[in-house]
């Protein structure tokens, strides 16, 4: 279950609006144990976030080059040519929003790239301290997505997206991003 919901999330990062996908995905997140709700943020913020992660970063970097790009051309134009002042600050207020908002998924992705995992192991205890004989704090499920918020030794301190954190073994958890494994080669 937690390679499968693994890999589910690796390939939605691929193709976000993948219909097959999606409710392979949905059946697959059906089967973890005592799923956690995330902390509701704000409405709009919710939002936004559905909204942009309709995209990929490939998709939302291009339109954030072409926002960007036309915002310089509507600023550029009306240089050499008399635009209507409020038809102007109209096409750049929507292209400075919507290149707002894309920003922010840029920043947001960023942010939590390279730490997103998923615990691929069947029941984990968290601990309060990365050590075995410490109490433990809550438990993890296989197939719960969690962020990787600090590493120590075999440990890894993780943080539920219900905002709980707490210590784990490191291999009770694969990362989504892969990380390329430098070899020695020999010239």
């Amino acid at each position: 279950l937690g390679n499968a919901i693994l890999f589910y999330e690796r390939t939605r990062r691929l193709m976000p609006r993948d219909g097959d996908l999606a409710s392979n995905y949905a059946y697959a997140l059906s089967f973890v144990k005592e799923p956690v709700s995330p902390v509701q943020g704000m409405w709009l913020l919710r939002q936004l976030h559905s909204w942009v992660s309709y995209f990929t970063v490939d998709e939302v970097t291009s339109m954030l080059i072409v926002l960007y790009l036309l915002i310089i051309s509507v600023l550029t134009v009306r240089l050499w040519v008399a635009i209507d002042l409020k038809i102007m600050i109209g096409m750049l207020a929507v292209a400075g929003t919507l290149a707002a908002v894309f920003s922010v998924s840029i920043v947001q992705t960023v942010q939590t790239y390279g730490r997103e995992a998923v615990v691929v192991a069947e029941e984990v205890p968290a601990k309060f301290e990365p050590f075995d004989q410490a109490t433990t704090h809550f438990t993890v499920y296989e197939g719960m997505k969690v962020t990787v918020e600090q590493s120590k030794g075999e440990w890894d301190k993780i943080e539920r997206v219900d905002g709980k954190q707490g210590w784990i073994h490191h291999e009770s958890v694969e990362p989504l991003t892969h990380t390329v494994q430098k070899r020695n080669a020999v010239l």
